[in-house]
């Protein structure tokens, strides 16, 4: 997506490295879906309408930065 000139926040997104989707940071809204989907893993599909930037994506992302930063490791 940043190709596109969206920006998504991500957090163990690197260069050479492949993408999991483990911290759920670049979380997404697909219309007409109920869950959020990472968007480093997330495959792109003819018609799909991405929402990137919601209150409810800020919710959570905030959420699971909360919970990383929680464990102590970072």
């Amino acid at each position: 997506m940043q190709e596109a000139g969206v920006y998504i926040p991500t957090l163990f997104h690197l260069d050479g490295v492949g993408d999991v989707g483990s911290c759920r940071l670049c979380l997404i809204e697909i219309t007409r879906m109920n869950k959020l989907l990472p968007a480093c893993v997330t495959k792109v599909a003819e018609g799909m309408e991405v929402q990137t930037n919601s209150d409810r994506l800020h919710k959570y992302r905030r959420t699971i930065l909360e919970m990383l930063f929680a464990e102590g490791n970072h």
